[in-house]
């Protein structure tokens, strides 16, 4: 995912769960009273953590590691309570989203990590040649989500069947959790998804765009992730490394090029960012 020019790579960790393929060594505190836990877990990289003192993170302790808080909602509040980035999901409701960003803003206080709010936004993006092979492209695993909520375990994902095969082995209430699932989503052409983005980054001002997709076939679903580069004129690069399992990213605005260090040049009309889970 390095050579279509982005330059984050995110990692989705998941356990027990049959259709994600994400036990990654990554950290996620999501538990009661969490809003203490953003400190703990940092104490790591600092050392200045009090819980069990004879535990240490090699070799990442004493880098300065920049931090994020996934959320949908109150992890907003956490995030601008302890000065952390934001990442704020989903596409499908822009007013609960941008709310979640103008509360964070607003509540910010600033830290060592991050000394100004640092807001991305998050959601599902497929983009294809037309609008009807990129809303195919979501049906994979819209169909996986359709089954895991009225069977209790989300499947690997299945290749999308055309036309009238497309709700065959489902009951009404699966196919109603389908076009559920499906309801929302930025998806199209390069162009129709392009003013899409640009609508969310202009209401939102966000610094990155993450996107995520997620489909069985997986040339398409790579070029839907290199269409919207080519779109935002990420310089494409020869070779690239991730630094997870799946996705990729870049700033969002108002940048198209980086620096070695990851810092974003200011170079308008940059937005695009990525994320497979």
């Amino acid at each position: 995912m390095g050579r279509p020019g982005y330059h984050r790579f995110w990692v989705s960790e998941h356990h027990g769960v049959p259709g994600v393929a994400g036990s990654a060594p990554t950290v996620l505190a999501a538990a009661e009273g969490f809003g203490a836990q953003p400190a703990e877990l940092l104490g790591y990289f600092t050392g200045t953590r009090t819980a069990h003192p004879q535990v240490h993170a090699r070799p990442a302790e004493g880098l300065a590691v920049p931090a994020f808080v996934p959320a949908t909602g109150a992890g907003a509040e956490v995030a601008a309570r302890v000065g952390l980035a934001l990442v704020i999901g989903d596409f499908r409701d822009p007013a609960k989203l941008l709310a979640a960003v103008d509360g964070y803003r607003a509540a910010f206080r600033p830290s060592a990590l991050w000394p100004r709010p640092y807001v991305v936004i998050s959601g599902t993006v497929a983009v294809a040649g037309s609008q009807e092979a990129a809303r195919h492209l979501l049906v994979p695993e819209a169909r996986a989500l359709a089954y895991a909520r009225t069977h209790g375990v989300f499947p690997p994902l299945r290749p999308a069947a055309d036309g009238a095969a497309a709700g065959d082995g489902m009951s009404a209430r699966e196919r109603g959790c389908c076009e559920e699932a499906l309801r929302g989503h930025v998806h199209g052409t390069e162009e129709q998804v392009a003013a899409a983005l640009a609508e969310l980054i202009g209401a939102s001002a966000a610094d990155e765009v993450l996107v995520t997709t997620s489909s069985y076939d997986r040339a398409t679903l790579r070029e839907s992730f290199e269409r919207p580069a080519r779109v935002a004129g990420l310089p494409r690069r020869v070779t690239g490394r991730g630094r997870g399992r799946t996705g990729a990213g870049a700033g969002a605005r108002p940048s198209r090029e980086l620096t070695p260090d990851g810092q974003r040049e200011p170079v308008p009309g940059g937005w695009a960012a990525v994320r497979e889970p």
